[in-house]
């Protein structure tokens, strides 16, 4: 009989096949040994380093083709192992303790699930990163600077809708993805900026912030499927715009009337309003 250093029964080269089931058969190395046995945190806690030269293998009896690897400097790593389309794959779940034993039985379910319908857990994680990253990547910042270089830049208003959008958006949502971006944020915003005694600013952005939503959402490149500015109506969250009302003084009409004298129609006849239009004692002037 061949014992490990924990002074358990070990596999050996000729009768693992008889000692494992064929759902977690012996890992391709001579020199681990293999155990099976109801994993706890007690037992992973007290578990010795394997001998040098050798790893050792515990497959817990909760969970078939679920275990723990154990290294023969004390790296106790979760794997799961489980043939997939034909051909034996090994997978790692997390290390312990930092992914605790509930965390990892969890994670062991969810692979052997993926495993059961065909899919690679490690080829699945490595979307999820890739996914993830490009998520990060079209940051609010990043998309709002293509949006001033590729649209912004050729209006005539360009250097005032740039400076706003640094102010007031990129200042404020900087590097959350721009998919992540809801309502609340959108009516938050609009809110913040009125109550800061801006509510002709407010409609500003919200003209700004709507048009580079759907111009985000037209480049099909940023992940982005509706724009968060759907249904909101800033005249609901500030109020109704007022008419602006713009009366010249008395000596501005003066200027305007100087800097026109000789004209003909029509600017002749706006200064024949406006000087009608003048108070009696100007007029007479």
């Amino acid at each position: 009989m061949v014992f490990n250093n924990t002074g358990e029964q070990a596999v050996t080269p000729v009768d693992k096949q008889k000692a494992l089931p064929h759902y977690c058969p012996m890992l391709p190395n001579g020199n681990i040994a293999t155990m099976k046995t109801m994993l706890t945190d007690r037992g992973l806690k007290a578990a010795k380093p394997a001998v040098s030269g050798t790893r050792t293998m515990v497959w817990d009896s909760a969970i078939p083709s679920f275990g723990v690897r154990i290294s023969e400097h004390g790296k106790k790593t979760f794997i799961v192992m489980r043939r997939l389309h034909g051909k034996l794959v090994r997978r790692t779940i997390g290390q312990y303790p930092i992914m605790t034993l509930s965390a990892a039985r969890e994670a062991a379910l969810e692979a052997l699930r993926d495993i059961e319908r065909g899919i690679d857990p490690k080829e699945k994680k490595a979307a999820q990163r890739r996914a993830e990253a490009q998520r990060r990547a079209n940051s609010f910042t990043s998309v709002a600077e293509d949006f001033i270089a590729r649209h912004v830049s050729k209006l005539r208003s360009a250097h005032d809708i740039e400076a706003a959008i640094r102010r007031e958006l990129i200042s404020r949502w900087g590097e959350r993805p721009i998919a992540d971006l809801t309502r609340r944020d959108v009516i938050s915003l609009i809110e913040a900026i009125s109550d800061d005694g801006r509510p002709a600013m407010a409609r500003r952005i919200f003209a700004h912030l709507t048009k580079l939503f759907s111009w985000a959402i037209v480049r099909s490149t940023y992940g982005l499927e509706t724009s968060p500015c759907v249904a909101v109506k800033p005249a609901a969250l500030i109020g109704a715009q007022e008419p602006r009302q713009r009366v010249l003084n008395e000596a501005e009409i003066r200027a305007v009337w100087r800097a026109t004298e000789g004209l003909g129609y029509p600017a002749g006849l706006f200064c024949s309003h406006a000087a009608f239009d003048r108070p009696a004692a100007t007029r007479s002037r």
